[in-house]
């Protein structure tokens, strides 16, 4: 099962985080975020409100936006937050800007700035893989394209693995994709 926010985002965008029982809304550099919560298992922020602007904070080469969510389903044993452009058409479209997997299930908060690196101090047994740099740290929506906007999506995945397996270092974006949807609650 999925839990998220789904958005846009970019320069003078909007970009958020979409999933079921997640959160529409909207979030960029600049842009709108948000997430209403519409189920049970639900991705929140405080820093990403639905139609308003991406705090610049968030932008380029800030700190991860913090994020929060309910538990999910039964027999979720891990989680992971996976937030790439989902802009339709355009040039950046699937571009990863964050995966991090292997969150204990007993944690239902990032807090905002994750530490840089393929294993965080912060979720202890957390992993993040390579974004579009490629290197694994959360990166902001930041496009130098004046006047575009970019759609973004943070997906939050309740998963039945503690560790997802067939993953190293140098996983990209695509073979977590696999692992999550092979692995996923509900």
């Amino acid at each position: 099962a999925t839990g998220g926010m789904p958005g846009t985002g970019g320069m003078l965008g909007t970009g958020g985080m979409p999933g079921t029982g997640g959160m529409p809304g909207t979030g960029g550099a600049p842009g709108t975020g948000g997430m209403p919560s519409t189920g049970p298992f639900a991705l929140t922020s405080s820093a990403v409100m639905e139609g308003a602007m991406v705090p610049a904070k968030y932008r380029c080469t800030g700190p991860s936006v913090p994020l929060s969510w309910t538990a999910g389903p039964a027999g979720t044993m891990s989680y992971a937050v996976f937030f790439k452009d989902v802009t339709p058409g355009g040039f950046s479209n699937g571009y990863v800007h964050w995966v991090i997997y292997d969150i204990p299930s007993t944690v239902t908060m990032l807090a905002e700035g994750v530490p840089a690196g393929y294993m965080p101090t912060t979720p202890a047994g957390a992993k993040q893989a390579p974004n579009y740099e490629p290197m694994p740290h959360y990166a902001g929506p930041c496009f130098p394209l004046a006047g575009t906007v970019n759609t973004y999506e943070f997906a939050l995945y309740a998963l039945d693995v503690a560790t997802l397996p067939m993953l190293t270092m140098s996983s990209n974006g695509a073979a977590v994709q696999t692992q999550l949807d092979a692995h996923k609650v509900g």
